[in-house]
Formats: C-alpha cells, structure tokens, sequence
C-alpha cells in the first residue's frame, strides 16, 4: 500500500507541475483568466473534488459505507500537497453517465 501512496504522488506532483507550467491550458473560455484555482484552493483552506460513487475501481461506496478508490486516493494526495494536509478534502459525490448508443440515436455522444 505504501508503494501506491508513493506513486499517487509522484503522479500528483506531475500533475501540480504541469497545471502550474501551462497556467489556463486546461481551462475552458473565460475561466483561463480567472485567478489562479491553486490560490483559492489555498485560500479556502479546503480542496473540494468531485469524485465517482459508482466505477470501480477509481470511486465506489465500499462496504462499511465508505467512499474509496483511485480517484479518492489521488484527491487526498493532491490535497496533501497543496495544503499540507490530505484531510483538508471534501469530497463531492458525482455518477457516471451512461448513455444508450445506437446506430440511429440523436444523441450528441452517439456513434456513427
């Protein structure tokens, strides 16, 4: 396990150094322009991450109830690197989006 935790952040500080590197290359629009998002997290003392519920193995409920998984370690990680302390995270529960595709679905996602 320890050798996970090691690896997740190792990953998180690539992740922080990329973001970091390239300030707006991953934000959308108008939100590039925006004050830095490292800054507010640090600001509000609190990394807030949205996280699946319901795709094992990268966000499931476990079964004492509890929310697990990559993305969940990896949130930790990341929280402990920016604020010093993996248990300054709250974590919002997000679900996974399955769409039907069919041959003569509308759908934006549909394939063709």
């Amino acid at each position: 396990m320890r050798h996970n935790a090691m690896r997740a952040a190792r990953f998180a500080a690539v992740v922080l150094a990329l973001l970091a590197a390239t300030p707006g290359a991953f934000v959308p629009g108008d939100a590039a322009a925006a004050p830095g998002a490292l800054d507010a997290v640090r600001q509000r003392g609190v990394l807030v991450a949205g996280v699946k519920a319901d795709f094992p193995p990268f966000g499931y409920i476990d079964k004492r109830g509890q929310q697990v998984g990559f993305d969940i370690d990896l949130a930790h990680e990341l929280a402990g690197a920016i604020l010093g302390d993996p248990s300054k995270l709250r974590l919002v529960t997000v679900t996974s989006y399955a769409t039907k595709r069919t041959s003569n679905s509308s759908s934006p996602g549909a394939r063709r």
